[in-house]
């Protein structure tokens, strides 16, 4: 037995256990956590949108990701970059091979329950920490991560059996000179796995690795070359990431492949345009061979992204649940002022008196279910003005800048995707054309239009694409121009 090992992971283990850190929070956080935890659930318990389970869990998983962000400020301002894919898919051989240059930091081959979600930034002077599970702040050495992603026991001595250290890990925060992008962070995440794989755990569930990538800025997801095909699990992934997330696919461990590499992209390619999920490029890689294949193209996309200002999604991730539910109740209150109109109509028609007495009640019961609709619509307003007052006190403390959208920022999330228009209408009237012919004649009719507005509505980049487009689009006679001015402000 490795006496000199336990005793090293035993330390550890005290280190990570800590109750409280060494380093405490600028903004006191209990209130925020009351709103989320007890006030939000209270609030919609009576007559909740049919998702609002999953609404909530999304709302959870956001205000996780910005109290990782208070508790280590240098993300403020930074692009989040989520690498994301199958448990065991590369990221973190990437991440150690391609970011880092081959300066290994981030454990491969751990099991389902070590992982932790981990975010690395650059920073000339090394600096790691750990969030444990009573959300403290520890400070670690590069030698602990190795330590806590991998049992505890050594694999000749299983006499303390399957002991970890992970799982006492919420998130893992690493600053290193290495990773060069000045203004990225990558965030490592665990990968998903199905509920019925070998590799399934909490960390590894799918809505983990959903809220994980869902309040990042990019995405890069990892395919396995050696499979040939992007498989199923990922495409339904996929498809519920938000759309103006911009995703790029990494096809990974390419040197497997290397004589297939192009027909694998365009089985993939053409999938993916099939289920209309949106993507910037497909690209090859492998860590056998970092600078081989699309690496040029890879660091194309990081350079861009290190250049871009970044535009936190915090605001408007949390503003989705209250507009899914205003939308949930404007619907309810359309169909009961409907119901009630015909029940007018119905009393106006009728002279027998049993059925107006009963059309009575209805129009009772109906105006009863107005006025509770008025009421819930009023505490949802309420709660969220003081859930927007409270983390824009919290935000100001740390300086993130988070501006709360406006709901016509949100309405593209009401957008129908015409690719699933279009395939209900051919199952309907029981048409057999291939739906790649489809994309083929839009992406041929469409190949010479550049798309400039693929940036987040509301947003400072897509107001300054706007005002751009304006400009080169539309020529205004300045006198004209001062003349309008000048009589508006009159």
């Amino acid at each position: 037995m490795n006496y000199d090992g336990i005793n090293k992971k035993f330390e550890l283990l005290k280190k990570i256990i800590q109750p409280t850190g060494q380093y405490s929070l600028v903004a006191n956080l209990d209130r925020m956590e009351k709103i989320i935890i007890e006030d939000i659930p209270k609030a919609f318990e009576q007559n909740p949108p049919t998702d609002f389970p999953k609404l909530h869990s999304e709302f959870i998983g956001e205000y996780e990701r910005f109290h990782d962000f208070i508790l280590f400020d240098k993300l403020i301002g930074k692009n989040v970059v989520a690498l994301g894919g199958g448990f065991k898919s590369g990221k973190s051989t990437f991440l150690n091979n391609f970011i880092m240059g081959g300066n290994i930091i981030l454990p491969t081959g751990i099991d389902p329950y070590t992982s932790v979600p981990a975010y690395i930034i650059h920073k000339e002077e090394e600096m790691i920490f750990g969030i444990n599970v009573f959300d403290a702040k520890i400070q670690l050495q590069r030698q602990d991560i190795k330590l806590i992603s991998h049992k505890f026991s050594e694999p000749e001595d299983e006499s303390m059996g399957n002991l970890s250290l992970g799982h006492l890990l919420k998130s893992l925060f690493i600053a290193v000179p290495n990773q060069k992008y000045i203004n990225i962070a990558f965030m490592d995440t665990p990968g998903y796995s199905m509920a019925n794989s070998e590799h399934y755990s909490v960390k590894t569930a799918e809505q983990t690795e959903f809220q994980l990538l869902n309040s990042s800025n990019y995405v890069l997801w990892f395919v396995s070359a050696d499979e040939g095909m992007i498989s199923n699990g990922d495409i339904e992934f996929l498809s519920t990431l938000k759309k103006d997330i911009p995703l790029v696919i990494i096809l990974n461990k390419s040197d497997k492949r290397r004589d297939d590499i192009n027909s694998i992209k365009d089985k993939i390619r053409n999938v993916l345009d099939s289920k209309g999920i949106q993507y910037e490029d497909i690209l090859a890689f492998s860590a056998k061979s970092p600078q081989d294949f699309d690496s040029k193209k890879i660091q194309g996309y990081l350079n861009q992204w290190n250049k871009r200002v970044y535009e936190t999604n915090f605001a408007r991730n949390f503003k989705t649940l209250f507009i899914r539910c205003k939308d949930y109740y404007e619907k309810i209150s359309v169909l009961e002022q409907k119901k009630l109109q015909l029940i007018q109509e119905g009393l106006g028609y009728t002279t027998d008196e049993k059925m107006q007495e009963r059309l009575t009640l209805f129009k009772k019961e109906c105006l009863l279910n107005i006025k509770l609709i008025d009421a819930m619509e009023m505490v949802r307003m309420k709660l969220q003005d003081e859930f927007f007052c409270e983390i824009n006190l919290i935000a100001g403390k740390v300086g993130i800048k988070m501006p709360e959208p406006s709901e016509i920022a949100l309405i593209q999330d009401k957008i129908i995707d015409p690719f699933k228009v279009l395939n209900a209408y051919k199952e309907k009237h029981n048409i057999k054309s291939k739906i790649e012919n489809t994309v083929a004649m839009l992406e041929d009719t469409f190949c010479n239009v550049n798309n400039i507005f693929n940036k987040q509505m509301g947003g400072s980049e897509f107001i300054n694409v706007l005002v751009e487009a304006i400009e080169d689009n539309l020529t205004l006679d300045k006198e004209i121009m001062h003349e309008n001015v000048n009589r508006n402000s009159k």
